[in-house]
């Protein structure tokens, strides 16, 4: 009785494993870009740019509620951001594009030497910057502060 038994096991596994011709890969994938991959990017732009709404308020108007509303957008962010970083592949790693928008760790002490500088800091000035010193994770710093209390966050 083993030796049928072992038979027909070999059996199920052998048609089992059959390959089955009908699967459609190029469907699947479709599919995951569709509806993992694009809504996944779509939410870290969409927060992204909440977030630069938010900072932007902050530095016009450093008050308390805008550093606040800053903080709390940070959060959204950082959140889409951790999503979106694992469908950084192809095109978007070849632009290195994960490493100018979170690399971790920071770089602190060049982030202090741009606020304290006296070059304009802008698009341009930010693109030439180390990956280190800019991205989702320097924001992070310059909107919670390290050893620092909201006060001097908001007079910073």
């Amino acid at each position: 009785m083993n030796k049928y038994l072992c038979i027909l096991l070999l059996s199920v596994s052998v048609l089992a494993c059959k390959k089955q011709d009908k699967f459609d890969k190029s469907a699947m994938l479709s599919n995951i870009g569709e509806s993992v991959i694009l809504p996944a990017l779509a939410s870290f732009e969409q927060e992204a740019s909440s977030l630069e709404q938010r900072l932007n308020s902050f530095v016009n108007d450093p008050s308390l509620s805008n550093l606040e509303a800053a903080r709390d957008q940070w959060l959204l962010t950082s959140e889409a951001w951790s999503l979106a970083k694992n469908y950084m592949f192809s095109v978007a790693k070849d632009r290195y594009l994960h490493l100018a928008l979170g690399k971790n760790p920071i770089s602190i002490s060049p982030i202090e030497d741009i606020i304290t500088g006296t070059n304009t800091i802008d698009a341009n000035s930010v693109k030439g910057q180390s990956s280190y010193t800019k991205g989702v994770f320097a924001i992070e710093y310059l909107v919670y502060g390290e050893n620092l209390s909201t006060t001097d966050l908001i007079s910073w």
